[in-house]
């Protein structure tokens, strides 16, 4: 991406001299696309990781093209996220060749049972308070 010079050079005939031209190209920036899908409920105590934020980004799909943006996910990875409905949001980073992209996903945070544990008591006699 920017601005290029193009040169061209029509060689020397036996009726013509040769000639030269030059023209400006500016090339602008490409978008980048951000594939990532609603991830699969998870139960209060899970951790974010992979399996929720597993966005990925694509460039030009131009033969030697270079490589798209660094991801950043909000929240990060080993986030603890409260029961209920939540966004989750990505980042693909500009670089020299692309355009800054974001996406976002939902994710439900199902609550979690609870587990009591309660060992049965010693007997007592009766009038024991």
């Amino acid at each position: 991406a920017g601005p290029h010079t193009l040169n061209v050079t029509a060689a020397e005939t036996a009726n013509y001299n040769e000639a030269t031209a030059s023209v400006s190209l500016n090339v602008d920036k490409a978008n980048q696309v951000i594939t990532w899908a609603n991830p699969a409920n998870i139960t209060y105590g899970t951790l974010l990781s992979a399996t929720q934020l597993n966005a990925t980004v694509a460039g030009s799909a131009t033969a030697g093209a270079s490589a798209p943006g660094a991801l950043t996910f909000d929240p990060t990875a080993g986030t603890l996220l409260a029961a209920g409905p939540h966004t989750l949001s990505v980042t693909a980073a500009e670089t020299a060749n692309y355009n800054e992209a974001t996406a976002s996903v939902s994710l439900n945070v199902d609550k979690a049972n609870q587990v009591i544990t309660w060992a049965n008591p010693a007997n007592i006699t009766y009038g024991t308070l």
